[in-house]
């Protein structure tokens, strides 16, 4: 059994870093002492769109500085965003979706598909899952992201059978991308 003694806030910025003693009592019911950090991030959605029309993959493309010296090359995800103070994931998804790559989404065509944490040994940071497919139509602007948000992101419509290849041959990397496709590969792939 483990239970938070004590808890505060090491570093308060753009992120935020908290400290906490933890007690774990064993089988034997000895007690151990012993620190925590943990990255407080705030929730965050993510949603894999497919163009019916095109049968495309609407995806993003664009600079992770977290990463920058992992790879040498922007990241390319699926659209994806943080959840604002009270706001619904699903809003978050439809507001996002319009910024960054220029779709109109309809709520009801949002499928949920999970949700999962980013990086459970030291982040907070929840991830809303969905799928949704838009069609030509739904192409409101060239989207792209906000530049008061030091957003610069090119959006990429691939197709998805070639989408798929590029995951087969390991070069996508996102996590969140990763798991929404293996949902779409077992949920969509023979509906699209």
């Amino acid at each position: 059994m483990q239970k938070r003694r004590y808890e505060h806030i090491e570093y308060d910025g753009f992120l935020k870093i908290e400290k906490a003693q933890i007690e774990h009592i064993d089988k034997l019911g000895k007690s151990h002492l012993y620190s925590r950090e943990r990255l407080i991030y705030e929730d965050a959605v993510a949603v894999f769109i497919v163009n019916k029309d095109s049968g495309n993959v609407v995806l993003a493309k664009q600079f992770r500085y977290a990463i920058s010296d992992k790879i040498n090359e922007p990241l390319l995800e699926i659209i994806a965003g943080k959840v604002s103070p009270g706001e619904d994931p699903k809003e978050t998804v439809l507001r996002e979706a319009k910024e960054e790559c220029g779709y109109q989404i309809e709520s009801e065509k949002l499928d949920f598909i999970t949700y999962i944490f980013a990086s459970p040994g030291y982040s907070t940071e929840r991830i809303f899952l969905y799928y949704a497919e838009v069609s030509n139509e739904d192409k409101v602007s060239d989207g792209g992201g906000l530049e008061e948000e030091n957003e610069f992101i090119e959006v990429i419509e691939m197709p998805l059978p070639e989408f798929m290849k590029r995951i087969d041959k390991g070069e996508i990397h996102d996590s969140k991308t990763l798991v929404s496709a293996m949902w779409v590969m077992i949920h969509k792939i023979q509906a699209i």
